[in-house]
């Protein structure tokens, strides 16, 4: 059975994780985070919610199946196909959508955050927000609804009903 430590030094938290492992038998380690900061709604102890969450979450398959289905809802409302572009033409198009989605959350609608420069995410990023950028985050998602209705209305194939 797996022994846990806790670590708790300044400016850092971990587990230590003593595992008895024997040649030639695999083992694996799951981890499994919940995040909240003071921001979040209808949250009240944020470090006591993260815990609940995350004691409580399914294990990584189940959250997996959880997040590719967020993903396929996702390129379901917002997938474009060209009928008059080559393939490489689609796949840029469609990495453009991918930066998009995964930088305007709906998540974050609520909060006054800007918008990094596209593909821009996790270590690297170190937060850098671009001034012209800051007034598109809360008009985005209405933009991609009202582009999303043109497309439609004019008839673009892949376009599908507004969303």
């Amino acid at each position: 059975m797996p022994r846990r430590t806790f670590v708790e030094e300044p400016g850092f938290v971990a587990h230590q994780l003593t595992v008895p492992l024997q040649q030639g038998q695999p083992s694996t380690v799951e981890k499994i985070v919940a995040l909240y900061t003071a921001r979040d709604r209808a949250i009240s102890d944020c470090r006591h919610d993260a815990r609940l969450t995350a004691a409580n979450a399914d294990d990584f398959a189940a959250l997996l199946v959880r997040h590719r289905n967020a993903w396929i809802s996702a390129w379901n409302r917002f997938d474009v196909t060209l009928d008059s572009a080559n393939a490489w033409t689609e796949t840029v198009l469609h990495l453009h959508v991918f930066h998009l989605l995964q930088t305007v959350s709906p998540h974050t609608a609520h909060l006054d955050v800007g918008v990094p420069a596209r593909g821009w995410n996790g270590e690297a990023y170190r937060g850098h927000i671009f001034w012209t950028s800051c007034s598109s985050s809360r008009s985005s998602t209405s933009n991609v609804r009202r582009w999303r209705q043109r497309c439609w209305s004019t008839g673009m194939p892949g376009s599908g009903p507004p969303g």
